[in-house]
């Protein structure tokens, strides 16, 4: 089987909690994540200071906004493809979320 086939194929259970938030979506590994999430039957949104007109539900937000939290929709899982240095920003509003690690 090849690796194409094996990471999170349409159509099987992900067993991630849902809905899934993909910080760094415009990125090229963002969208290919994004596409298969979206394949596989997976709710997802993703975050963006710029989303780009297509079948994704977008968050219009800056990771380095203080107001971030109220931003953010409640979610289950948080896929961070951003760069690294943002996160630490953003991580006292994705646990304002409820988000725990």
């Amino acid at each position: 089987m090849d690796a194409e086939n094996t990471l999170l194929p349409p159509g099987a259970p992900s067993g991630l909690p849902s809905p899934v938030l993909v910080l760094g979506a415009t990125s090229l590994i963002g969208r290919f994540l994004l596409a298969r999430l979206s394949a596989a039957g997976i709710e997802s949104m993703a975050l963006s200071r710029r989303p780009p007109s297509d079948d994704i539900c977008w968050v219009d937000a800056d990771l380095g906004d203080p107001d971030l939290a109220k931003a953010l929709p409640q979610v289950g899982t948080v896929f961070s493809l951003s760069p690294i240095w943002l996160l630490p920003r953003a991580l006292p509003a994705l646990k304002a979320r409820g988000l725990s690690r």
